[in-house]
């Protein structure tokens, strides 16, 4: 039980909220399994710490009474148990809010200037991907570029988007 001590959890908490912006770019199965990993972590420590304070914000309070309105009206109409899940789902996305600013509350200066830079590079590395896939309809990173056409509520690969006689967006869509 070593292992489980407070400032290994808080070691494996930096770790997976450094590397988040970098799990964004994989597909939708890694975000939720880290989004999963972050959340568990981050009411671990809050109920370890027994510091309730987050809870006690405004703004916080507002969204967990928005986020139960909308699990009592999955609920209320109930079509099957996948949305009811879903709905409780939606809870992650406040725990990782949570996870970082414990986080950053706890961070080293040392750490915290490798956050901001690696953070830094990932934004640039994808701004240029983003750029470079525009402008030339390669792939370098695993992002695709797709086309929504949306007269035809269709999605199409980058290399079907060179039809130019329907109206057609640009987007990033994974």
């Amino acid at each position: 039980m070593n292992f489980l001590n407070l400032n290994n959890i808080q070691k494996i908490l930096q770790f997976f909220v450094l590397i988040f912006p970098l799990v964004i770019i994989l597909k939708s199965a890694a975000i939720n399994i880290v989004l999963f990993v972050i959340s568990l972590i981050s009411i671990l420590l809050i109920i370890k710490n027994k510091d309730y304070s987050y809870f006690k914000d405004y703004f916080v309070a507002v969204i967990i009474f928005f986020l139960g309105f909308v699990f009592i009206n999955s609920i209320i109409h109930f079509q099957n148990i996948e949305i009811v899940i879903k709905s409780l789902g939606n809870y992650r996305f406040l725990f990782l809010s949570f996870a970082v600013f414990l986080v950053l509350e706890n961070i080293s200066k040392k750490n915290y200037s490798l956050f901001i830079f690696f953070n830094f590079i990932i934004i640039i590395i994808i701004g240029l991907d983003v750029l470079y896939q525009y402008n030339f309809n390669k792939n370098i990173l695993v992002l695709s570029l797709v086309c929504v056409n949306p007269s035809l509520l269709i999605v199409q690969d980058s290399l079907e988007c060179l039809d130019q006689s329907s109206l057609q967006v640009r987007t990033l869509v994974k």
